[in-house]
């Protein structure tokens, strides 16, 4: 005789609470600073996908009040409509999972299911020479036409570039601090096209009213090499947080990819990994025309440069450095070019 299954729904909400639980008990150990690399795959923890059990171990009787504090937070993410994604759960990137040190858990805000999609991170310098321009605008048109995804860190410069024609499929910028805070302001259409979850995705580590600190943007660039498979290094000097993530690559065993040129006047860690070996240069692939006269008679005349692909940057050129990026037509009215 067939044996008939029953609906225990008293059993599936025992689970369901269980799972929540331990989900919560992964939060509060993630935002008291317990690491996966140090504690999770420790001999001593015979089951650590067991984070309530984990946090006694931890913390003793004191994890009551952490795990108390965990929840009235998830309330608080919640209500400005941040979600959260931990370890035990299937929305948890599986490149990013299986990196060196990955956060235990990690807030969001926009279109999740980009984490599902193939990625490639591209990461580089807050001001780019003028010879990386065309070679980065191809390199992104190029992957968002093949359905990539372009992680990168949310900064000006080479991020500012990534992220606006990432947009054309999608793009993830990863913050060095919570998403409540809207830094650098340039980006403020990316958060607005993140809440209307339009091809964009924003991830933290840090729980609302985090600021960001320096030590934030080394954790950030970790999870930057991890997302993805693949980076980029566009450029940047050898005390660059754009080489500290080509050096996580390395660690994480992702492959690391180059431009290179001589005209590239902040690319001294690119020039060093070139040197080492590692990481393939790739300027070769993407041959640009530069015309010269197009770029450098800003000398004179600084203000908004179009690159293409509806792409516009602002070129400051008391330090020839590039300040803002656009996927639309620059607003004259708009308080970084009016100084």
């Amino acid at each position: 005789m067939q044996k008939v299954h029953h609906f225990c729904y008293k059993c599936v909400m025992t689970h369901i609470n269980h799972f929540n639980e331990q989900r919560i008990a992964c939060l509060s150990l993630h935002l008291k600073g317990a690491s996966y690399l140090k504690y999770f795959r420790h001999p001593d923890f015979k089951n650590p996908t067991d984070f309530i059990q984990t946090g006694y171990n931890l913390y003793g009787n004191d994890f009551e009040k952490f795990f108390i504090d965990a929840k009235k937070i998830l309330d608080i993410h919640a209500k400005d409509e941040i979600g959260m994604i931990t370890l035990l759960d299937a929305d948890y990137p599986f490149s990013l999972k299986n990196s060196l040190n990955p956060p235990l858990a990690i807030f969001y805000l926009g279109d999740i299911q980009l984490l599902r999609l193939k990625s490639i991170s591209i990461v580089g310098t807050r001001k780019p020479s003028l010879i990386t321009l065309p070679w980065l605008s191809r390199i992104c048109d190029f992957l968002a036409n093949n359905k990539f995804v372009l992680v990168s860190g949310l900064a000006i410069g080479v991020d500012s570039i990534v992220h606006s024609q990432g947009m054309q499929y999608g793009t993830i910028g990863v913050l060095p601090q919570s998403l409540d805070f809207r830094y650098p302001r340039i980006h403020d259409y990316l958060y607005q096209k993140a809440r209307k979850q339009d091809r964009v995705l924003l991830l933290s580590e840090y729980p609302v009213s985090t600021s960001a600190r320096k030590f934030h943007f080394v954790h950030r660039n970790r999870i930057i090499s991890a997302l993805s498979p693949w980076t980029i290094f566009a450029e940047g000097g050898t005390k660059s947080g754009a080489i500290l993530t080509a050096k996580w690559c390395i660690k994480n065993r992702r492959k690391l990819y180059l431009l290179n040129h001589d005209l590239q006047r902040n690319n001294s860690g690119g020039n060093e990994l070139t040197s080492c070996g590692e990481g393939l240069d790739i300027t070769h692939y993407f041959p640009v025309q530069i015309h010269h006269s197009e770029f450098y008679r800003h000398i004179n005349d600084p203000g908004f440069v179009y690159l293409g692909n509806n792409t516009y940057i602002f070129i400051d050129t008391s330090d020839f450095s590039l300040k803002f990026l656009s996927p639309d037509p620059p607003d004259p009215d708009f308080e970084l070019y009016s100084g």
